[in-house]
């Protein structure tokens, strides 16, 4: 845990330099091309070639360049040290109290005490990197103090539950948000039915049917109906909901903002190829079939 804490510390400060360079950059930009200007480099010749001290602009811009390179670096920076927390909490421990002094049991509810108190803040950065849930299920509840596994007469099965909590909800998740870039690669050699759910989905940014998704993905009835369970079962990228909706996990949202930065949209491409043979079909058609007046026999 210690190793945890430490590296959300080093992801604070990282964020918080990136924050205060932002600022910095924004009021350098205030400063030199002024708080009403649409477009940079249309204020970058405006200034340069009407100002009376194009010297003082040069000046200007250079300190603003030097800025967004420390900006830049700062954001590399941060990546990195998102990416060293995230890799801490896939080995994540606890400061368990050991033996049976921090073992409590109260009728099928077993209590696993801490020794210490987990900081708040760091358990909150953990929840908005993984799942919502990934520290609470219908049996296992971990809080600041500890951790409680509900309907559980015996310890070592309350014991098998916690342990299988934190690998499936806490390891593993971590594991794959870190190998998004791997997931993506493989998304895009997977049936194109299933790039199309996924896009939707992200697209819509709230849960779905399946009867909606297969609308929005311009698909048939019944289209996903073999695709969707495959995924559910095999693959991270959504979970079902209430109400028979569905919705991108953590991992899912990551990957799909990832597909978007890298590869065209699976929907509108297809709408796009489509409408343009249709007009390429239709220009054909009109220059190779005669004109009826033409041909008419007198």
């Amino acid at each position: 845990m210690s190793q945890v804490y430490e590296n959300y510390q080093k992801l604070i400060n990282a964020r918080k330099k990136v924050e205060e360079l932002e600022e910095e950059v924004s009021k350098l930009k205030q400063a030199t091309f002024g708080e009403v200007t649409a477009e940079e480099d249309i204020a970058k010749k405006f200034f340069s070639e009407l100002a009376l001290s194009p010297e003082q602009v040069k000046s200007s811009e250079k300190e603003l360049q030097e800025k967004k390179n420390l900006l830049e670096q700062a954001q590399k920076l941060r990546k990195e040290a998102m990416d060293t927390f995230l890799k801490s909490l896939t080995t994540m421990r606890f400061p368990l109290k050991l033996g049976s002094e921090g073992i409590e049991k109260k009728g099928n509810t077993v209590t696993f005490h801490f020794s210490e108190e987990l900081d708040k803040g760091l358990l909150d950065e953990i929840r908005n990197n993984l799942e919502s849930d990934c520290f609470s299920s219908s049996k296992v509840e971990i809080l600041g103090d500890k951790i409680i596994a509900k309907g559980f007469d015996d310890v070592s099965e309350a014991m098998k539950e916690v342990m299988s909590h934190v690998e499936t909800k806490i390891w593993k998740v971590a594991g794959g948000i870190l190998e998004v870039d791997k997931y993506v690669l493989e998304l895009k050699t997977r049936d194109e039915k299933i790039q199309k759910m996924l896009y939707v989905l992200s697209e819509a940014g709230k849960p779905l049917t399946k009867k909606e998704m297969e609308a929005l993905a311009n698909l048939q009835p019944g289209d996903l109906r073999g695709v969707l369970y495959v995924v559910l079962k095999r693959d991270p990228y959504l979970r079902e909901g209430e109400h028979g909706k569905y919705y991108l996990t953590e991992i899912g949202k990551r990957i799909m903002q990832r597909y978007k930065e890298k590869y065209p949209s699976p929907i509108y491409q297809e709408t796009e190829t489509i409408s343009k043979e249709a007009e390429s079909s239709k220009t054909l058609k009109n220059f190779i079939e005669p004109n009826k007046e033409d041909t008419k026999v007198e």
